[in-house]
């Protein structure tokens, strides 16, 4: 499915002014429940290993996708740390193919405020997450949305007050 181009002409494809606008008045999702998912890393190296081609067919389509931009860093690790060129070729054209559907989020201030809270939160709890996983929490608060995980189900995501958990199937 291709979405028009909505966006300037020099405005690279997938950054928030190319994705679809959200439903209601103040750009929040109107349903109760959020409508949108950041896709946490180990989603996709469930993906890359699966090789399955159908990352987001199992999800909602109504549903917003977006790459926390931690997690498009973390993917383009895995790419420079590839055994050998084929391999990480491989990998940057599977990681092009998942942002032309969802588009990464960068991590502004609002974000920021959402990590500071999750971290008081969970610091007053005694507990701890790994930091770039609080910053997709963080992302995924900041927009209303979940978090989808890979199979091995990141406990520690559930650790975090209102966000939502999907676990990759």
């Amino acid at each position: 499915m291709e979405r028009p181009r909505r966006c300037p002409e020099k405005t690279p494809p997938g950054s928030r002014l190319c994705r679809r606008p959200r439903q209601g008045q103040s750009g929040r999702p109107t349903s109760p429940r959020s409508v949108g998912l950041a896709v946490d890393t180990s989603a996709l190296i469930a993906w890359e290993r699966s090789e399955d081609p159908s990352l987001f067919e199992s999800i909602s389509p109504h549903e917003e996708i977006i790459l926390p931009a931690v997690v498009w860093a973390e993917a383009l690790v895995g790419v420079r740390l590839a055994k050998d060129a084929s391999r990480a070729s491989k990998r940057r054209a599977r990681l092009e193919a998942v942002r032309e559907v969802a588009g990464i989020e960068p991590f502004g201030a609002l974000t920021a405020e959402h990590y500071a809270d999750i971290f008081a939160e969970l610091s007053a709890a005694g507990q701890k997450i790994p930091q770039n996983d609080l910053a997709v929490a963080a992302t995924a608060r900041s927009l209303g949305f979940g978090v989808l995980v890979g199979p091995e189900d990141e406990a520690h995501f559930r650790k975090i007050p209102h966000l939502r958990v999907l676990t990759l199937r």
